[in-house]
């Protein structure tokens, strides 16, 4: 854990070595792609409180990059399906139906 690294939306940061993704470590974490940090490492942007979910929701970085609030992060889901039976204190925009047809797409953030 890095509390240097602004995360919005509530996540917590983390630092990690070139290679390395916090959600290999914890499979409990919701991570954002890495970005690069000017001290060698890569940075992520992580969520909580997903171990053991039967969820079908995953956090999703495309989505991410179009969510309208800047402290959102994008999730998407099979159709039904909720990001915050992931996490309860996620708050979450109405679903979205995915282009796919089979998923559905949400922003959410930390409160």
């Amino acid at each position: 854990m890095d509390d240097t690294i602004d995360c919005s939306g509530g996540a917590t940061g983390y630092a990690c070595a070139i290679g390395d993704n916090p959600e290999v470590v914890d499979p409990g974490l919701s991570c954002s792609t890495p970005a690069d940090s000017s001290d060698g490492e890569v940075d992520f942007c992580c969520f909580s409180g997903f171990p053991g979910s039967s969820t079908t929701c995953v956090s999703d970085d495309d989505l991410t990059a179009v969510c309208p609030d800047p402290d959102s992060y994008g999730y998407q889901c099979d159709a039904g399906d909720d990001p915050t039976t992931l996490d309860a204190k996620l708050t979450c925009s109405t679903s979205t139906p995915d282009p796919d047809g089979v998923h559905d797409d949400f922003c959410c953030n930390d409160g």
